[in-house]
């Protein structure tokens, strides 16, 4: 009852409560990036420096996504935004943009457990998607997470390769790994 009379605590609650979000969000990802690595692990490694870079690398992805949500204006219904594209009320937002755009930011982060590459389904069909994959060095695109924001609208999403249901992915030659 404190709360509801008090509206600008109502408000910092929501607030707190959407930093937790995006932290357990770091967390997650963090934590799956981790498990990921071990699941395939062959060697001994620094448990240490992999979960530091797990962590940075799952901030990193996070915030990102975040500042991608904002500058495409992202909203409920992925294939909406799409059609606004293909009208030309919007320029940008459609999955092949979040892979690219968050595969260009990184690529400049610093990795030594993990590869990132473009990985990509259903190639010149209607139901084309293209995701971004981040997968341990000493395995295969097959053993990755994908990163696919566009599927739940600017939301940090993942899903092991091998897992996901919806979509046969293969990596893009094209692209490369880095």
């Amino acid at each position: 009852h404190y709360i509801a009379r008090r509206p600008f605590a109502s408000k910092e609650f929501k607030k707190l409560q959407k930093q937790k979000q995006h932290f357990d969000q770091i967390h997650n990802l963090g934590q799956e990036l981790v498990a990921n690595y071990l699941k395939t692990a062959k060697e001994k490694i620094d448990h240490n420096k992999l979960r530091h870079e797990s962590l940075t690398l799952a901030l990193a992805v996070t915030d990102e996504v975040t500042r991608l949500k904002s500058k495409y204006k992202s909203f409920a219904i992925p294939i909406v935004h799409n059609m606004l594209i293909d009208v030309g009320i919007k320029k940008r937002g459609a999955c092949k943009d979040w892979a690219e755009d968050l595969l260009s930011f990184l690529r400049t982060t610093e990795r030594d457990f993990f590869y990132v590459t473009w990985g990509e389904a259903n190639p010149k069909k209607m139901t084309e998607h293209n995701v971004a994959v981040v997968y341990p060095k000493h395995a295969t695109f097959y053993d990755g997470l994908l990163i696919d924001p566009w599927r739940t609208s600017g939301k940090p999403f993942w899903i092991r390769v091998k897992k996901d249901k919806h979509y046969k992915w293969n990596p893009w030659d094209y692209y490369g790994i880095y």
